[in-house]
């Protein structure tokens, strides 16, 4: 469980950076920014 658990949370701060990198190039809806403030 706990190595399910890591490989979970790489992959949402993996998506989390990628999410930050496209914002740098084409900004977001204000709704997604409110998403990933939330996240």
């Amino acid at each position: 469980m706990p190595d399910a658990v890591g490989i979970t949370v790489y992959r949402l701060e993996s998506t989390v950076v990628a999410i930050n990198r496209g914002l740098l190039i084409k900004p977001l809806p204000d709704h997604n920014q409110t998403l990933m403030i939330k996240l």
